[in-house]
Protein backbone atom coordinates (compact mmCIF):
# COMPACT_ATOMS: atom_id res chain seq x y z
CA UNK A 1 0.00 0.00 0.00
CA UNK A 2 2.81 2.81 0.54
CA UNK A 3 4.44 1.57 -2.97
CA UNK A 4 1.25 2.30 -4.15
CA UNK A 5 0.38 5.62 -2.75
CA UNK A 6 4.02 6.51 -3.49
CA UNK A 7 3.73 5.80 -6.82
CA UNK A 8 0.42 7.84 -6.96
CA UNK A 9 1.93 11.06 -5.41
CA UNK A 10 5.44 10.71 -7.74
CA UNK A 11 3.55 10.60 -10.64
CA UNK A 12 0.93 13.68 -9.39
CA UNK A 13 4.38 15.45 -8.87
CA UNK A 14 5.50 14.89 -12.43
CA UNK A 15 2.27 15.66 -13.65
CA UNK A 16 2.11 19.01 -12.30
CA UNK A 17 6.08 19.61 -12.74
CA UNK A 18 5.04 19.06 -16.54
CA UNK A 19 1.53 21.57 -16.50
CA UNK A 20 3.67 24.61 -14.94
CA UNK A 21 6.46 24.32 -17.37
CA UNK A 22 4.25 23.25 -20.68
CA UNK A 23 3.01 26.65 -20.63
CA UNK A 24 4.24 30.04 -21.56
CA UNK A 25 3.00 33.34 -22.01
CA UNK A 26 0.99 33.74 -25.16
CA UNK A 27 1.51 37.45 -25.64
CA UNK A 28 4.17 38.91 -27.75
CA UNK A 29 6.05 41.64 -25.10
CA UNK A 30 7.94 44.27 -27.37
CA UNK A 31 11.86 44.36 -27.17
CA UNK A 32 12.11 48.19 -27.76
CA UNK A 33 10.55 50.82 -26.98
CA UNK A 34 10.60 51.64 -30.56
CA UNK A 35 7.80 49.27 -31.54
CA UNK A 36 4.59 50.69 -32.70
CA UNK A 37 3.61 53.14 -35.19
CA UNK A 38 4.67 56.71 -35.30
CA UNK A 39 3.55 59.35 -37.28
CA UNK A 40 5.61 63.01 -37.52
CA UNK A 41 8.71 64.19 -39.69
CA UNK A 42 11.83 66.41 -39.95
CA UNK A 43 12.07 69.12 -37.76
CA UNK A 44 11.11 72.41 -39.41
CA UNK A 45 9.13 70.93 -42.04
CA UNK A 46 5.54 70.37 -42.53
CA UNK A 47 5.57 67.45 -43.85
CA UNK A 48 4.08 64.01 -42.65
CA UNK A 49 5.30 60.67 -42.48
CA UNK A 50 4.53 57.36 -41.04
CA UNK A 51 7.20 55.17 -39.28
CA UNK A 52 6.59 52.06 -37.82
CA UNK A 53 8.85 49.48 -36.18
CA UNK A 54 7.72 45.82 -35.68
CA UNK A 55 8.87 43.48 -32.60
CA UNK A 56 10.30 40.96 -35.58
CA UNK A 57 13.17 43.83 -36.30
CA UNK A 58 11.59 44.66 -39.65
CA UNK A 59 9.60 48.35 -39.99
CA UNK A 60 8.22 50.47 -43.03
CA UNK A 61 9.03 54.50 -43.31
CA UNK A 62 5.97 55.40 -45.84
CA UNK A 63 6.55 53.19 -48.57
CA UNK A 64 10.31 52.26 -47.84
CA UNK A 65 10.20 48.66 -45.60
CA UNK A 66 13.05 48.24 -43.69
CA UNK A 67 15.14 45.78 -41.31
CA UNK A 68 16.39 47.36 -38.03
CA UNK A 69 18.28 46.71 -34.71
CA UNK A 70 18.65 48.66 -31.47
CA UNK A 71 21.63 48.94 -28.96
CA UNK A 72 21.31 51.40 -26.33
CA UNK A 73 19.59 54.62 -27.46
CA UNK A 74 20.81 53.97 -31.40
CA UNK A 75 18.89 52.27 -34.20
CA UNK A 76 20.50 50.85 -36.95
CA UNK A 77 17.91 50.96 -40.02
CA UNK A 78 18.80 48.89 -43.27
CA UNK A 79 17.02 49.38 -46.14
CA UNK A 80 19.26 45.96 -48.01
CA UNK A 81 21.26 48.96 -50.18
CA UNK A 82 23.90 48.26 -48.34
CA UNK A 83 23.81 51.67 -47.12
CA UNK A 84 22.31 51.06 -43.23
CA UNK A 85 21.41 54.14 -41.25
CA UNK A 86 22.03 54.93 -37.97
CA UNK A 87 19.90 56.91 -35.99
CA UNK A 88 20.10 58.17 -32.16
CA UNK A 89 16.90 58.44 -30.70
CA UNK A 90 15.02 59.52 -27.60
CA UNK A 91 11.33 58.79 -26.41
CA UNK A 92 10.00 60.44 -23.98
CA UNK A 93 6.37 59.96 -22.75
CA UNK A 94 4.70 59.28 -26.21
CA UNK A 95 6.62 61.27 -28.73
CA UNK A 96 10.34 59.96 -30.23
CA UNK A 97 12.89 62.30 -31.50
CA UNK A 98 15.16 60.78 -33.83
CA UNK A 99 18.76 62.08 -35.19
CA UNK A 100 20.50 61.19 -38.10
CA UNK A 101 24.22 61.02 -38.34
CA UNK A 102 24.26 64.16 -40.44
CA UNK A 103 22.44 65.77 -37.72
CA UNK A 104 19.39 65.98 -39.54
CA UNK A 105 16.42 66.16 -37.02
CA UNK A 106 12.75 64.06 -36.59
CA UNK A 107 10.07 63.98 -34.13
CA UNK A 108 7.47 61.86 -33.97
CA UNK A 109 4.32 61.05 -31.96
CA UNK A 110 3.25 57.43 -31.68
CA UNK A 111 -0.19 56.52 -32.97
Amino acid sequence: MKTLRFLGMTLLMVMLAVNFTACSDDEDEPNSPLVGTWVGGEVGFDFEETLTFNNNGTGQWDEDSFNYTTNSNKVVIDYGDGDPETWTYSISSNTLNMTAEDGVEYRFTKK
